[in-house]
């Protein structure tokens, strides 16, 4: 044998071949893969086996393609599926044994809870050979990362996110933490010179000209308006009435004095009436519900 890493049929795949006589009659639905409980092998001497000799993961054959007398086998390992290193692997069909049993180089398969982890695409192209053996080449354009490398670079994109300047001059930082100046703002961000924003006033969105319930100053961006506590003018209080149960006027006491009051037999006398006060007069909250973040303007 001429290469490293290889896949072999196994007895029961060397019998399917020789019913078949044609690698297009064979249907291959799984790709299996395994740690061999971490002592690698030789394919050749293992072909007794339909099983694999510690597998750790099924998964779906995504492609089959079979293109001058080669068959290519595609399948992708998720990217939650690791966490151990392949050694081992094999082809199944749909009576769950291996007809094609193979080794692999170690390489470790994390998974996205370690710190980092991906997909892994796995190639590899069905050869038919002179003499007994069928060998399968594994794929050398496919490329696996091994666990150390897979985190130095997620540490590598993590660094340049947490570096990434995300607020441009101008922009609003929004947040719930609380600091003290504009330096206590840079430290956290790593970047800008800031000032607080806001001073108590609630955000809204901008309102549209169309909008005739909104006032005025929410139709432009960076205008303010509203007050904390507010003193109704007459004009805002609601239109009502007092009833005054009882009138005398210049000592009519009967029906007859009032309407002689009124026909100008009696002159009437002039007087104030007053009801008792009600309403003490005290500004009202006006202030929506709302929730306290930190707002911190970027000017620099």
């Amino acid at each position: 044998m001429t290469v490293k890493y290889y896949v072999t049929l196994t007895q029961y795949g060397a019998e399917l071949v020789a019913a078949a006589h044609d690698l297009q009659s064979i249907t291959l639905t799984q790709m299996v893969i395994g740690d061999a409980n971490g002592i690698p092998y030789q394919p050749i001497d293992h072909t007794n086996l339909t099983q694999l000799v510690h597998q750790t993961a099924a998964i779906e054959i995504r492609e089959v393609n079979v293109e001058n007398n080669i068959a290519t086998v595609s399948a992708i390992i998720p990217a939650n599926v690791g966490g151990f290193n392949i050694h081992e692997i094999g082809l199944k069909d749909a009576s769950g044994k291996l007809v094609y049993i193979g080794n692999y180089h170690g390489a470790y398969k994390p998974v996205i809870a370690e710190g980092g982890g991906g997909e892994l695409e796995l190639v590899i192209d069905i050869k038919a050979t002179a003499g007994a053996q069928a060998l399968i080449e594994i794929n050398p354009m496919i490329i696996s990362a091994d666990k150390a490398w897979v985190l130095e670079k997620f540490n590598e994109l993590m660094e340049a996110i947490n570096n990434k300047e995300d607020v441009k001059v101008g922009d609003l930082f929004i947040t719930t933490l609380t600091f003290a100046d504009s330096d206590a703002v840079a430290a956290h961000k790593n970047f800008g010179v800031w000032e607080q924003f806001g001073d108590g006033q609630v955000l809204v969105t901008q309102a549209a000209i169309t909008n005739t319930d909104a006032p005025a100053f929410m139709k432009t961006i960076g205008s303010s308006g509203g007050e904390y506590k507010h003193l109704q003018t007459l004009e805002e209080l609601v239109a009502h009435k007092h009833k005054v149960e009882d009138l005398r006027s210049n000592g009519a006491t009967t029906s007859a004095d009032y309407n002689d009051v009124l026909k100008g037999s009696i002159p009437p006398k002039n007087f104030t009436l007053e009801t008792t006060e009600v309403g003490g007069g005290k500004p009202f909250n006006i202030v929506q519900p709302s929730i306290t973040i930190a707002a911190w303007l970027r000017i620099e």
